[in-house]
């Protein structure tokens, strides 16, 4: 009984939370503003970052046949994630021939540094196509064979043991044209290139696995169409990755208040993907000068302070309440970021 109640709470407060924000009743301003350090003011200018997704290295053994198949997969993942821009597909042919490759397989770093320069990329996503395993299997045919030869011994005679063992041949020959296809394994690495340094920021492993059913062996497009199946289900999996690497910081940029409660609104709206009851938590700032190299250093600090965003969401900003630590800590200008599962 004690549990349930504690779970109805935690429904109850997550719906208050959620609920639209009358912004007629919260009718005083609040101006206070966090002093931005010198070195953090580069926080402020950031936008999404632009990104491309160009065709992997095959090696595999398929000789170069499906390069090209991932990339409408890796592309759709990063426009869900809301949190980059995606260079346009039609301009993939300029990349191919602007940015070329070493014998090794691996994109040449000076054509990287270049190509995001004159197009204003600042990543590129790539990677190899490790294998893709696919073959079929007809396990009806086999069945058909065994039903064929007990209908013949079960024609003209009145055996009724062998009748009902043609009868039961059949029917596994039936059931057995539901497992005949064709299964298709692939296996990706999926990197991330910082375009102004040419380095390699991030690395993922990814398998898919899909089937064809079919009693006739599967066509090349049939397979590339499996392999895409197969690997577009695993990259739900590795979305949050890049929403964590990718995510835009975002800030305060409005409070408010009724006398009772402070409502607060912040940078990232619809367009970098927010969605009701979306959780940011808020960071303070501080400047320091680094004791080994006397780099002078900005440094996100997280707090305590939860606020969850309201279906108050336009575009570009989104209004959102404190569900953890204390509202009247936070000030104008304070950074935010995304809580990911």
């Amino acid at each position: 009984m004690q549990k349930i109640c504690i779970c109805l709470i935690i429904l109850l407060f997550t719906a208050c939370s959620n609920e639209k924000i009358k912004l007629n009743d919260y009718k005083s301003e609040i101006t206070k503003k966090m002093e931005i350090p010198e070195k953090c003011k580069v926080l402020y200018k950031k936008k999404k970052a632009r990104v491309a997704v160009m065709n992997f290295v095959d090696k595999s053994d398929t000789n170069n046949k499906f390069a090209s198949s991932f990339v409408s997969s890796i592309e759709n993942m990063l426009k869900r994630t809301g949190v980059v821009d995606v260079y346009e597909r039609e301009n993939y042919d300029k990349i191919d021939e602007e940015l070329k490759f070493q014998d090794s397989g691996l994109l040449d770093p000076k054509s990287v540094v270049k190509f995001g320069k004159t197009k204003g990329i600042e990543y590129i996503i790539t990677g190899s196509i490790n294998y893709i395993k696919y073959g079929h299997k007809n396990y009806s045919d086999n069945m058909k064979t065994i039903a064929t030869t007990s209908a013949i011994v079960a024609h003209g005679t009145k055996n009724e043991n062998i009748q009902q063992m043609a009868l039961v041949s059949a029917l596994a020959g039936f059931g057995a044209s539901f497992f005949n296809g064709t299964s298709v394994k692939s296996g990706l690495t999926i990197k991330i290139i910082d375009v102004a340094s040419s380095k390699i920021l991030f690395t993922k492993e990814v398998e898919g696995e899909s089937k064809i059913n079919s009693d006739k062996k599967a066509s090349l497009e049939q397979v590339k169409g499996a392999v895409e199946e197969g690997i577009a289900n695993s990259l739900e999996e590795a979305q949050s990755d890049f929403e964590k690497y990718f995510d835009t910081t975002g800030y305060i940029s409005r409070i408010k208040s009724n006398g009772e409660e402070k409502i607060f609104k912040i940078s990232l709206g619809l367009k970098e993907g927010v969605k009701v009851g979306d959780k940011f938590l808020i960071y303070s700032l501080e400047e320091f000068t680094h004791p080994l190299s006397g780099e002078t250093i900005c440094e996100q600090i997280p707090t305590q302070i939860v606020i969850q965003v309201s279906d108050n969401i336009e575009n570009t900003g989104s209004w959102a309440r404190v569900i953890s630590g204390e509202e009247d800590s936070i000030k104008l200008l304070h950074i935010i970021k995304r809580l990911r599962k």
